[in-house]
């Protein structure tokens, strides 16, 4: 909201558990430029521990189908189809550079949502008014994952003691 107010032409929303390559913006502003309508624009998105797969890419919404979001990409090489500049239906809010004219247009992340599907509310709503959002390859961001919801899973550790050769207890 501050950036808004103070006439940015745009907002780059992060994660707090990314680390980004150092060129990791200019592709992000390619984009942006090279597309006029071009409200939100990812970046791909890798995964920290192992840097050379994806996290995820973007995300598909099919209201026909049981699962309504699937998110694409999740743990491939980006040589697998995820390795170019392309329009997708939502982008992950992990890493969004968004057009500040869209954010006054369309609004903000709705803040009823705790965590996830906030950026599909988003990305609909900007469908909804005729703006694109795009997937950028050539920017790299390595994502750590589920920090903040991660308390909410995690399960406790599980100690495994031999008793004898044959026979283990889990406890």
């Amino acid at each position: 909201r501050t950036a808004l107010d103070a006439g940015a032409g745009g907002v780059l929303l992060l994660n707090n558990d990314t680390r980004v390559a150092p060129d990791f913006l200019a592709p992000l502003l390619a984009t942006m430029r090279d597309s006029p309508r071009a409200g939100a624009v990812t970046s791909q998105i890798l995964r920290l521990d192992r840097p050379e797969v994806l996290d995820v890419a973007y995300l598909e919404v099919h209201f026909d189908e049981r699962n309504v979001v699937q998110l694409q990409g999740v743990n491939r090489l980006p040589s697998e189809g995820y390795d170019r500049r392309r329009r997708v239906y939502v982008v992950p809010g992990c890493c969004v550079l968004f057009r500040a004219a869209v954010l006054r247009e369309v609004g903000l992340f709705d803040e009823t949502f705790f965590a996830y599907h906030e950026d599909v509310d988003w990305c609909l709503r900007a469908a909804a008014a005729g703006w694109e959002v795009y997937y950028e390859p050539y920017s790299r961001v390595f994502h750590k994952g589920s920090r903040s919801t991660e308390r909410f899973f995690r399960k406790p550790p599980r100690k495994v003691t031999l008793k004898d050769p044959d026979r283990f207890t889990l406890l």
